[in-house]
């Protein structure tokens, strides 16, 4: 086989494979929407949280919480 032959097949190739494209024709569905956010029902009170906004690398506050490292 020439190299001009071989030059060709392999475009040939390339073209047929791009051609086989799996996402071609295919329509993207629109995201579902998420629901609304619902608000809890009266009568509920807040007891206790944390937000844990400290800075970055820090631990959260020693005074609620006590890490286990097993054992």
């Amino acid at each position: 086989m020439t190299s001009r032959r071989l030059l060709a097949a392999l475009a040939l190739s390339g073209l047929g494979l791009m051609s086989c494209d799996p996402a071609a024709g295919v329509v993207n569905k629109p995201e579902t929407p998420k629901p609304d956010t619902v608000l809890p029902d009266t009568g509920w009170e807040l007891v206790w949280q944390d937000e844990f906004d400290g800075p970055a690398g820090t631990l959260p506050a020693s005074e609620r919480w006590r890490p286990e490292v097993g054992g």
